[in-house]
């Protein structure tokens, strides 16, 4: 079985004054109690006080309230997103949310400090609908889709998933299946489009089959200013770092 990896990671935010840290996970998939202690069973090397979810909560209905129970458990404040996989269970997921105090985010805005967060519908399925806020300002979405929603130009910054970073690789075969529109070059880790800055989680779930060789993913996320200006005027930009280990 593949264990969990702890991988920390850098996105830029342009405008952002100074280091924000949250956790990120994403496309957790969970089909039994075991799937959700081995997830919080990773969670004590985690230190952030806020976590993004991105979505695909559970395979099972019955599962998401013991999830968001042990999440709630962790961490001060939760915002998450509906993946494509949640929408037969909205329903329930919105009542758990409520329970537990997650704010779930449909295309709407929050705060976190000086960073204005947007939580999207899930453009894989959905329409979506949200108004583009002024920097410092972060996308989380379930799927890279959302990068279809604004154009190359837009200084912003995308949290997402849905990808599983294509769930099965095989050796020297390039072609791997991430089952988005935007295509796979957005499908694992830190890229770029334009001016768009985009992370994408691979998750730790599977869907349709239980089978995964690619290595399941939790992260700590330090959003840091776009580009940091030394004593000498230069602009320094930031380490990319895409560090899996």
């Amino acid at each position: 079985m593949l264990q969990i990896k702890y991988v920390e990671i850098e996105l830029p935010v342009k405008n952002l004054n100074r280091i924000i840290q949250v956790d990120f996970i994403s496309d957790i998939h969970a089909r039994s109690n075991k799937d959700i202690f081995f997830l919080i069973e990773a969670l004590p090397k985690l230190s952030s006080e806020i976590l993004l979810l991105g979505g695909d909560y559970s395979e099972k209905e019955q599962f998401i309230e013991p999830l968001f129970s042990e999440l709630s458990k962790r961490y001060k404040r939760i915002i998450a997103v509906i993946g494509n996989n949640d929408l037969q269970f909205l329903d329930r997921i919105l009542a758990c949310a409520k329970q537990f105090g997650i704010e779930l985010l449909r295309d709407e805005t929050v705060r976190i400090d000086e960073l204005t967060l947007v939580g999207t519908k899930d453009p894989y399925k959905e329409e979506t609908h949200f108004a583009m806020p002024q920097a410092p300002a972060l996308i989380l979405s379930h799927s890279p889709d959302i990068l279809l929603s604004f154009s190359t130009d837009c200084e912003v910054s995308v949290l997402c998933g849905h990808t599983h970073g294509g769930q099965i690789r095989f050796p020297f075969w390039l072609w791997w299946w991430t089952h988005t529109k935007v295509g796979r070059e957005y499908g694992e880790g830190r890229s770029k489009r334009g001016n768009n800055e985009i992370f994408t989680s691979r998750g730790i779930g599977c869907s349709l089959m239980k089978i995964r060789n690619v290595p399941k993913e939790i992260y700590k996320v330090h959003l840091i200013p776009k580009c940091k200006r030394t004593t000498n005027g230069h602009v320094k930009e930031p380490r990319m770092d895409t560090n899996f280990h």
